[in-house]
């Protein structure tokens, strides 16, 4: 005698519910009821934006062509404004860009070129808001140590860019790409 089949139906609304309880919460009732977070198919710019209950519902920008700030999309009450503000310690919005930058690395939204004893990085390449950062090696050991791409990469993992990556890893030298890529 065959196995008796088993049907589930799951209603869209619980689908949903599943969907919007899964998503990042970075920022966690601020204020009150408010989550805020951002989804992996997003605008290609820093930015936090409300989630659950209020799902898009406001949007604020984090940077500005790598530079920090702190920009509302459209008006949003001073209140969760001010709330949002004061919660944004810098150990958060670091926690914030290093995921972020995973992001970009996901996304082939951050590229390296090397230059002789110059690493270039480009931020959204091909995007209106393109940004670059250039590295001189030089400061990170001799001169030439670190001379072609295949000597340097991208570590999604470490949120770096890794130096001598040919080498053994305790010989390597890590560099943090959030640090190099928001500035004040």
């Amino acid at each position: 005698m065959p196995a008796k089949k088993h049907s589930v139906r799951v209603s869209g609304e619980r689908v949903a519910a599943r969907f919007l309880e899964a998503m990042p919460k970075i920022l966690r009732g601020v204020p009150g009821d408010y989550d805020w977070g951002f989804y992996s198919n997003e605008d290609p710019r820093m930015h936090i934006q409300t989630l659950g209950k209020h799902l898009d519902e406001h949007k604020i920008w984090l940077e500005t062509k790598g530079k920090r700030v702190l920009e509302p999309e459209s008006p949003i009450p001073a209140k969760i404004l001010n709330a949002v503000r004061k919660d944004l310690t810098s150990s958060k919005r670091r926690k914030i860009e290093a995921q972020w930058t995973q992001l970009m690395m996901d996304k082939g939204w951050l590229k390296l070129e090397v230059h002789g004893t110059q690493a270039v990085l480009t931020a959204y390449p091909g995007m209106p808001h393109s940004f670059k950062r250039t590295l001189d090696l030089n400061e990170y050991g001799g001169p030439g140590s670190h001379a072609t791409v295949h000597d340097i990469k991208l570590d999604r993992e470490n949120v770096s860019l890794t130096l001598d990556a040919r080498k053994d890893e305790s010989e390597q030298i890590y560099v943090s790409l959030p640090k190099v890529l928001w500035q004040d």
